[in-house]
């Protein structure tokens, strides 16, 4: 794809629906749709939050007004015969409001959220049997060809799930899905930085920024880098890290203190996914070497994947008690 078109969709609203959903729109709680002449109001008993097309239906969330915020209703407008079904969510907790929206046929998805927290709840929702279901932490959704892709969060990253798979999202927390573009490419955005997936080849084609420069891979396109934040009394002997991918021992760290940043790098296969596991060794005064640490000091395995043209890092931050992973690309 041109990278002037990539950078014409930077700009472009999410199509769950901040603002618009192909011919449709909402303004003021109410919902328009474009005409040759003036936009025509569509009738729809609630005050709108978001709206998305699909698959010649429109789907909204809304409440019925001001005096009943708390309630929160979704539905769905067949677009050719303007019959509409609506359903109540309540699962929605009390101050919490559907920011997004994506439905295929009877099912509707919705993210809810308070406006302080950077990720939501994702609800899935039967119109057919009004049957709500909570499936967890999520950024944003949107359909594709018919089945959900979710923009979840993933310790302090995030991936996108589609078909039951999960690509890493390289741009920090929070982002929101911005378009889907030909039932296939997905954009997320956080604002300043985009990344386009290509679903169909199921790999992440661009990453850019309008106030980044990302570093290009040369001797090497993965790092990983460790550390423990705000240190403990207990953690104050030397440590390194030996790194396994995919089951084989690639290399180590270098050894430094809890809280100094121990890293390491080598190149590994692009678009691919890859098991990546940060062994910790610590000092043992006593004994005067290096003894692996006990497993609940140990990192979970990491599935990543590397795209092409960049350097991927992968950071392990640690409180002292718990590990925490955060996937994203080196800058210049």
């Amino acid at each position: 794809m041109p990278f002037f078109l990539l950078l014409s969709l930077f700009f472009l609203p999410c199509l769950s629906g901040d603002v618009s959903a192909g011919r449709f729109f909402f303004d003021g709680g109410a919902v328009y749709v474009r005409t040759a002449g003036a936009p025509e109001p569509v009738k729809i008993n609630l005050r709108v939050s978001c709206i998305a097309e699909s698959g010649g239906a429109l789907y909204y969330a809304g409440t019925p007004g001001p005096s009943d915020a708390a309630s929160w209703y979704a539905g769905r407008r067949t677009i050719a015969t303007g019959e509409s079904v609506e359903a109540r969510l309540p699962a929605v907790p009390a101050g919490a409001a559907v920011r997004s929206i994506a439905g295929a046929g009877d099912i509707v998805w919705c993210v809810a959220a308070t406006a302080s927290e950077p990720s939501g709840t994702l609800y899935r929702l039967s119109l057919a049997d009004k049957r709500v279901e909570a499936l967890g932490a999520a950024h944003d959704v949107c359909v594709v060809s018919g089945e959900v892709c979710v923009l979840a969060p993933a310790g302090a990253s995030a991936v996108l799930r589609f078909r039951g798979r999960e690509l890493p999202v390289a741009i920090p927390s929070p982002a929101r899905i911005r378009e889907v573009i030909d039932e296939r490419l997905v954009v997320a955005g956080n604002g300043a930085e985009a990344e386009v997936f290509d679903l169909a080849a199921w790999r992440s084609v661009h990453l850019y920024s309008s106030t980044k420069r990302y570093a290009p891979p040369g001797e090497y396109n993965l790092v990983v880098r460790a550390a423990v934040r705000g240190g403990r009394p207990d953690r104050t002997g030397m440590e390194f890290y030996k790194i396994f991918i995919n089951g084989i021992e690639a290399g180590r760290t270098d050894t430094a203190l809890p809280a100094a940043v121990k890293s390491f790098k080598t190149s590994v296969r692009t678009n691919e996914e890859l098991v990546v596991v940060a062994e910790r060794w610590v000092l043992d005064a006593g004994k005067k070497k290096y003894l692996r640490a006990n497993n609940v000091q140990q990192p979970a395995p990491q599935r990543i994947t590397v795209p092409e043209k960049r350097i991927t890092v992968l950071e392990i931050s640690s409180d002292g008690a718990r590990f925490e992973y955060l996937v994203g690309a080196v800058e210049e």
